[in-house]
């Protein structure tokens, strides 16, 4: 058998023509294992034969299976392959192996990664890429008889997405406790975040909103610094301790609640205490300690609403003229500087979408990772999105909870726009429900109570905001490192004006849309919760309440299913999740259970959720019932994904321009605070003078003493 060709063996070494047979040889001892029992690509020298195949592992659910090509094979044969949305790598967490698994319900993948990428995997994949430019006829000659040049591409492009998760989970693991958060911060991004001096930024006073709750309450740097002032008055740290530990008890276990209750008391309610609170109205304090014993959630309620009564009038008149509100703009100026692409790096691609996909990204100056939505300008003017992006981004700017996903950053780039949000490791639920355990489908009713508790949080939210959701469904519920949920995907919600209490218009997903809205009547939040009964049912029972799964159903029929056909429940559903189910699922709206006199309390209160601490889901520190793997990618393969192809035939004019400018507004306030307190940024550029006083960049005098800068501006772009 020739094994190279004359050219080949003219251009190079004598002995370096075995190098591509060494680097596929490498590759195959990679993915393959003998002690597996799996069978692997075999590359023989001089008149043998190549062979490839592959069976089954054998060895039980968590081992690997090796891959072939699955697609070459069938293209020898002219046969029509399996679809491969359904195939998803997986890399063994201690060994560089690739399986394929396949599911029924092509949601999104898994992939599992090694504690760290084999470098001569890397290497290796290098070398022959590098080979290949060089002799590209290389790939033509008998080298490689059995192996045609599909099944080379596609196992290089599934190490392609081993590398990828590989380095999204070594930058992922700065925040699940595995590696230090500054560690992955660029340094020189990080420079810039420089706090200005005070004459850049003091104008900043008359245009910014300084009311006592935007600034002390709502913000996160705000409310430190208004702290950090009340501690520098002995007057004021009473009341600024038991502002601290009222936070504290809420959030505290039931068990220590009691003993947090009395401590309150004894050390601000007691005339003779060190940090008594005068101001405290005595039928509170009556109040407080007649009922402490029973610790209630609402036990510091009205000695919250006094404290913050109390410090809003002279504490917070003195903050304004203190070096504390000074610092604040500061922060409020480095807040406001433009940022743009160069500022993340980006990682693999986790999903596509309609007018463009999502991809990882790390914010280089703080370490954060976000996910960053990329909506493809002409796509978007050619389908006539510009709307629906606005308002997506309008509210997700609006909204805060931490049950919907936030918006950080919202800029644009040459071709996109791109909105930077909270990044949800764990998948979405749809993929949880099908593709975990095929075999047994769906979740336990305590694991569906949890998630369907916190989307209630979460609609409850927006429509205390006057917004209508319209699109829950599984894979609009993402999961995050910790196994908690939000909802996220916003471009079909709609704001209702002041003067508005209902809608109309068609908007939603087959199969969740609620009655009326297919009757194409008017509606209000109501439908949101008839969408809420549709995924908790599909959570449970593993398929719609109105289809079956995989049952092909034209939207005529299934619209006259929702809105004529009563729901039939598996024998598997209890009494008390049956009656949740038609609760939400009822067809007139006066009877369906949801959003009433602004809040969600009737179904708070419904049995289903009897097992609900719903003061801790609130606070974040209420246990999951599950938490995702930290070295697993949620989602496809980069070749499953795929690319989206060129938009032709549209241009971007002025008025197109205009959208663009309007919608990149760059930060948003809370979300950008939260990552600098979180990341530590704050703690390390929040520096006071010496013994606490007034640092250089806040005295007026020392812009004088200070060298010329080297540039007139100082922007974050």
């Amino acid at each position: 058998m020739k094994v190279l060709s004359s050219e080949f063996q003219t251009k190079c070494p004598k002995s370096w023509h075995r190098w591509p047979q060494v680097l596929f040889s490498f590759r195959v001892a990679i993915l393959s294992r003998e002690d597996r029992g799996a069978s692997c690509l075999q590359v023989r020298h001089q008149g043998m034969e190549m062979e490839s195949g592959m069976q089954d592992s054998g060895t039980g659910a968590d081992d690997s299976v090796k891959v072939t090509s699955t697609k070459s094979k069938h293209r020898q044969t002219n046969q029509k392959p399996p679809s491969m949305e359904n195939k998803h790598i997986r890399t063994n967490q201690h060994l560089s192996e690739c399986a394929v698994l396949e599911s029924d319900h092509p949601v999104s993948g898994t992939h599992r990664e090694p504690e760290g990428i084999c470098l001569s995997v890397f290497l290796s994949v290098c070398l022959a890429l590098l080979w290949g430019a060089v002799y590209p006829s290389l790939l033509t000659t008998p080298l490689f008889p059995a192996l045609p040049l599909p099944l080379v591409i596609m196992d290089i492009g599934g190490l392609t997405t081993v590398v990828a998760n590989s380095a999204y989970i070594s930058a992922r693991g700065s925040f699940d406790g595995t590696a230090n958060p500054a560690a992955n911060r660029d340094k020189k991004y990080f420079a810039k975040l420089k706090l200005p001096h005070i004459t850049v930024c003091e104008g900043l006073r008359e245009t910014l909103d300084l009311q006592f709750h935007s600034v002390c309450v709502e913000q996160p740097i705000g409310k430190r610094l208004f702290q950090e002032f009340l501690e520098t008055a002995n007057e004021y740290k009473g009341p600024c301790r038991l502002w601290k530990d009222i936070e504290a008890y809420d959030t505290a276990e039931d068990s220590d609640r009691v003993q947090k209750a009395a401590k309150i008391i004894q050390r601000y309610m007691e005339p003779s205490a060190k940090y008594y609170c005068p101001f405290l109205p005595e039928n509170n304090i009556t109040k407080v300690k007649e009922a402490h014993q029973e610790a209630g959630d609402t036990l510091f309620v009205e000695t919250l609403e006094s404290v913050m009564d109390f410090l809003k009038e002279v504490p917070f008149t003195f903050f304004l003229e203190t070096m504390y509100l000074k610092r604040f703009l500061q922060w409020k100026w480095l807040e406001m500087q433009p940022v743009g692409e160069d500022w993340f790096l980006d990682f693999r691609t986790l999903g596509k979408g309609g007018f463009g996909e999502v991809s990882a990204c790390q914010m280089k100056a703080t370490g954060k990772l976000y996910a960053c939505k990329k909506l493809g300008k002409k796509r978007l003017k050619k389908r006539k999105g510009y709307e629906g992006a606005m308002v997506e981004k309008r509210i997700l700017a609006r909204v805060h909870s931490r049950f919907i996903v936030s918006l950080a950053y919202a800029f644009q780039t040459k071709s996109e726009l791109c909105l930077v949000m909270t990044i949800m490791n764990g998948g979405d639920l749809r993929y949880h429900i099908y593709n975990v355990d095929e075999n047994n489908p769906g979740f336990s009713e305590e694991r569906a109570c949890y998630y369907s508790a916190q989307i209630i949080n979460g609609m409850e939210h927006l429509h205390q905001k006057r917004i209508i959701y319209r699109d829950l469904k599984p894979e609009n519920v993402l999961l995050d490192n910790e196994g908690n949920v939000r909802i996220s995907d916003l471009g079909l919600a709609v704001e209702l004006k002041d003067d508005q209490c209902k809608t109309k218009g068609y908007a939603g997903t087959p199969g969740f849309m609620a009655p009326e809205l297919l009757k194409g009547e008017e509606y209000d939040y109501s439908v949101d919760y008839f969408t809420l009964g549709v995924t908790l049912f599909e959570m449970i029972a593993a398929k719609g309440p109105f289809r079956s799964r995989g049952e092909k159903v034209e939207n005529k029929e299934l619209k006259k299913r929702i809105i004529k056909e009563p729901v039939t429940y598996p024998e598997t559903f209890s009494e008390n999740a049956k009656s949740l189910c038609e609760g939400l699922l009822a067809k007139e709206v006066d009877n369906r259970l949801g959003f009433k006199n602004g809040s969600c309390d009737e179904l708070r209160t419904h049995p289903f959720y009897s097992s609900i601490n719903w003061r801790k889901l609130d606070a974040g520190i209420l246990p999951p019932p599950f938490v995702p793997d930290s070295k697993t990618v949620y989602a496809k393969s980069l070749d499953d994904v795929g690319a989206f192809s060129t938009v032709k035939g549209v241009t971007l004019e002025d008025e197109d321009k205009g959208f663009f400018d309007e919608f990149a507004s760059g930060t948003m306030a809370i979300p950008w605070q939260e990552e600098i307190i979180e990341t530590g940024v704050y703690g390390e550029l929040n520096v006071w003078g010496p013994g606490g006083g007034v640092p250089d960049d806040l005295r007026r005098e020392s812009i004088l003493e200070q060298p010329p800068p080297k540039s007139s501006t100082c922007c974050l772009c």
